[in-house]
């Protein structure tokens, strides 16, 4: 079990992480927050952070190309 102060930090870093890829914070970030407050690991935390870069970097190639 991780403490409020450590899932405060993992959700604090996730959106840090989004923020040096150049990606927006939004409503969207729901799931962050869900997991952080869930007690996830971090390593869960982390796997939400890496599919929000590749989905939102899979959309920002989609919309280059249309």
């Amino acid at each position: 079990m991780i403490s409020k102060a450590q899932r405060q930090q993992a959700l604090i870093e996730a959106t840090a992480s989004l923020r040096l890829e150049g990606l927006p914070i939004s409503c969207r970030d729901d799931d962050l927050y869900a997991a952080a407050v869930d007690g996830r690991r971090v390593g869960e935390l982390r796997d939400a952070v890496l599919a929000r870069v590749r989905a939102e970097l899979a959309s920002m190639s989609t919309s280059a190309t249309s």
